[in-house]
Formats: structure tokens, sequence, C-alpha cells
């Protein structure tokens, strides 16, 4: 129907373009007045750079958060036997409590949640505890505590799952401060100082959790009137029971330009560990305000 409508309009404007050809009484039309051509939609970066605000979280922020993962290792021992992880979720979250600049409580619903593990051809799911339920989340001291949304106490395999995943309550959002406290050029990459990278690692799963990020760079790599991108460079140190690992990730970050908030990290790269393990991992976030 509507391909119907515009090709009655494009029908119109033709037979009123004949009308005025033919008619004497008609003036003709004025000429086009020249100007500057329309700015193109290309990147909008002053020369002194940008900056950001801070915008701490409050009581009723709603965010949807999609996350996805794939890792895939092998060990030198058995090149053959690549074992590949997938986890992909959904989450619909709501503030309940702040402090300052922390979330101390969080309302986090499970719309999705999925976990597969692939080796030599063959696909297994893995347990996903909290898919379909939702929580309540605060922390107290380093361990994250959380009931039913009814108040029901949860499993501890909930309980390890929700450790996992909402590592960010009761801790400052460390990307989007370090954001905030710089003026961004193109061109710039900007190492994060020691206490820069203990906020960011904390917030994102790295200390006291096992996995703390060693170092991170942040370059300005292009902005519109909405969204700022920027490239993004970070070394993680795993210290699991699997043993010690390396990786050496690189991406993007998008924050929102008004806001400063963060809309979206991408990242990915290869894993290094002992006993010969070799991989590849990527993952994507993205935050709907």
């Amino acid at each position: 129907m509507k391909q119907l409508w515009i090709l009655v309009a494009c029908l119109a404007v033709t037979a009123c373009g004949k009308s005025d050809a033919t008619s004497k009484d008609r003036a003709p039309p004025a000429p086009a007045t020249s100007g500057p051509p329309p700015r193109a939609a290309a990147d909008d970066i002053p020369a002194d750079g940008l900056t950001f605000p801070r915008v701490p979280p409050r009581v009723g922020d709603k965010v949807v958060v999609t996350s996805s993962r794939t890792r895939s290792t092998t060990v030198a021992a058995r090149p053959g036997e690549a074992v590949t992880a997938i986890e992909a979720r959904e989450e619909d979250t709501e503030v309940m409590a702040v402090d300052g600049d922390q979330v101390t409580r969080l309302k986090v619903g499970y719309r999705t949640f999925s976990s597969a593990e692939m080796t030599g051809g063959a696909s297994r799911d893995l347990p996903a505890p909290t898919a379909g339920q939702t929580y309540e989340v605060w922390r107290e001291g380093d361990a994250l505590k959380a009931t039913r949304a009814d108040g029901a106490a949860v499993s501890p395999d909930e309980l390890a799952t929700l450790s996992k995943h909402q590592v960010r309550v009761g801790r400052p959002d460390g990307l989007q401060e370090i954001v905030a406290a710089h003026r961004w050029k193109r061109g710039d990459q900007v190492a994060m100082t020691p206490a820069e990278l203990a906020r960011v690692s904390a917030a994102m799963g790295g200390e006291p959790d096992g996995a703390p990020i060693v170092a991170m760079g942040l370059g300005l790599q292009s902005a519109d009137a909405k969204v700022v991108v920027f490239a993004m460079t970070m070394t993680v140190e795993r210290r699991g029971a699997a043993g010690p690992g390396t990786q050496a990730l690189t991406g993007i970050a998008k924050v929102e330009r008004r806001s400063g908030r963060v809309l979206e990290v991408k990242l990915g790269g290869p894993i290094a560990g002992d006993a010969g393990v070799s991989g590849t991992m990527d993952a994507i976030t993205k935050y709907t305000y």
C-alpha cells in the first residue's frame, strides 16, 4: 500500500508539471538560490575535544542488557579437540537503591539465558539456572546477595550465576567514570591509570573476582550528534582454577554523547595460557535505556 501511494504521488507531480508547462498565465519558477551545501552527517568533534557529563544512577532507572560471548580454546596436546562455549542472555534491570554513583540494589529479570558447549562436533547445553527468573541483588562487602523477586531464597547455582553476571552492583561504573574524567580529542590514545584500571576491573568482573584488567587504553574514533565511538584495547590476566592466562583484547565502546552513558562494548582477541592453551574470545554487550 505504501508503494502504491508513492506511485500515485509521483504521477501527481508529473501531471502538475505538465500543467505548469502549458499554462501561459503562471509565472516561471524562481531560480534555486545557492548557499552552503548541507553539512555531511560525518564526524562532529570540536577542535578542543569532547567532554561528557557525569550522570549518576537514579532509583527507577531501567536498562535492558543484551550480551553474548563466544570462547573457543584448544590444548597443544590435543589440537583437534577445540572446545567452544557460547553464552547469550537478555536482562531487564531496574535500579532499586543507589548510593552516590553506585547501584546498591538492583532488580534483574532474565528474559532469556542460554549456554552451550561444543567439542568435536558434539554440542551440549550447560545449566542456565536463572533463565526466566527475576531477582533482587545487592552486595554485602565483596559478596553478592540475592533473593527471588518474591523474597524466596536462591539456590547456590543461581547465586553463582548472578555473582558472575551482576558484578557492577555495589561498585561504581568504572568505564563511564573514565569517559567523564577526560577531554577527548581525535587521535589521542589515553592509557588508564592504576586507579582507573582498578575501578574498571571491579565493574567488569576483574579484581577481586579473579580476572584483573592490567592494561587498558581508549582513543576517540568518531562521533555524530548522538553517539561517540572509542577504540578500545584491554589486557586481562586470568587467575582461575584452570591456571593463569592472558587475553589481549581490542574493540570499541559506544557512548551516548548527551549523557555519557555506555551503549555498547565489543571486544575480542586471542587467549594464551599455561599447558599450551590457546584460542579466541569475542563478546558484545549492549545497553538500551
